[in-house]
């Protein structure tokens, strides 16, 4: 948890934008993107 806080804070625009993409992914039923945030 505390990870994530840091990286967030750190670079809150990208993180915003990584969970747009995540979204979009669920959406088109996919899971290339999830798989690769599970790893972060």
């Amino acid at each position: 948890m505390a990870k994530n806080k840091r990286e967030r804070n750190q670079n809150p625009q990208p993180f915003l934008a990584d969970d747009d993409s995540v979204a979009s992914t669920k959406k088109h039923s996919k899971a290339p993107k999830h798989h690769q945030k599970q790893d972060k």
